[in-house]
């Protein structure tokens, strides 16, 4: 029986008959690849593969593709077996996983890769968590800027940059129309 995170969903399913297991590929820290169907690890957020922390001495480095990195060799080639708890927005499988017994959000989490996502979670990874960072495991040993802050920096980014250059070209059409209608 796959153990479930106390907080998880209790209301957990497996994905199809024969349930996700198998040989998995990892996407990146939070998501893997098993016959493919992506699945998200559940209750927690990895920062994303290009995303930069800094190391004690402040030099920066690649979290993101350091958590990927870790997972994939932790989980080897071992089975890994998931429960769907829900679905995200992109329609992955949102899922507990573990491999030889071990919950791999848990394993994440606990060796600072990733973050316990309270607003999912309700804090199931929480002392995992303050255990990382008391211990300074992986990117507590430096400073880093939280996935998911990170992505709505980027998405407000975006959104912003959209605006200014919807704002030049609607300025360069008022500019055209206004030249027309004085040329005429």
């Amino acid at each position: 029986m796959l153990a479930r995170p106390r907080n998880a969903p209790s209301d957990h399913r497996p994905v199809s008959a024969d349930g996700l297991a198998g040989r998995a590929s990892v996407i990146d820290g939070d998501t893997l690849e098993i016959h493919g169907t992506r699945i998200r690890l559940w209750g927690i957020d990895a920062p994303e593969t290009d995303q930069l922390c800094r190391t004690k001495d402040s030099d920066h480095y690649r979290c993101g593709q350091k958590a990927a990195n870790d997972l994939d060799a932790f989980i080897g080639r071992r089975a890994v077996a998931c429960v769907e708890v829900d679905r995200d927005q992109y329609k992955r499988a949102v899922a507990v996983c573990v491999v030889f017994g071990v919950d791999l959000a848990e394993w994440l989490v606990m060796s600072g890769l990733a973050l316990d996502w309270p607003q999912y979670s309700q804090g199931a990874y929480a002392a995992a968590q303050s255990e990382a960072k008391r211990a300074n495991l992986g990117m507590w040993s430096g400073s880093l800027v939280e996935p998911w802050a990170l992505s709505r920096l980027q998405k407000n980014r975006r959104i912003a940059c959209w605006l200014f250059r919807s704002t030049i070209a609607m300025s360069a059409l008022f500019r055209i129309a206004d030249a027309a209608r004085t040329s005429s």
